[in-house]
């Protein structure tokens, strides 16, 4: 797992009360963004247009 993502993935929630929908809802966007990530760098884009690419999409 990409620390950058989850950091970024946890600052989102910081205001979310924590019950078990967030959290699985937390849980389903940290691997969606992962996957996104580890595709992208499967294609030769650099992490940096990776991260901007997800970023843009939440």
């Amino acid at each position: 797992m990409n620390t950058k993502i989850k950091n970024y993935v946890d600052v989102l929630f910081n205001d979310v009360p924590t019950t078990r929908k967030a959290q699985e809802l937390k849980e389903e966007i940290l691997a969606d963004l992962n996957e996104h990530y580890a595709s992208h760098i499967a294609e030769g884009k650099s992490a940096r247009v990776c991260k901007n690419s997800f970023a843009r999409e939440l």
